[in-house]
């Protein structure tokens, strides 16, 4: 059994790390967005 502040120090280090990932996988998605727009307009269509 570990100590109750061992305890909640590994989950809130663990909540951070699920925050970092989430806002992570959020930029890469804007800029994979704004990299595709870019794309679509270097390239005219009829």
């Amino acid at each position: 059994m570990e100590p109750p502040v061992q305890k909640a120090e590994s989950s809130f280090i663990a909540a951070r790390w699920r925050w970092r990932y989430l806002w992570g996988s959020a930029i890469n998605l804007i800029g994979a967005v704004v990299l595709f727009e870019k794309l679509i307009r270097a390239f005219p269509t009829a």
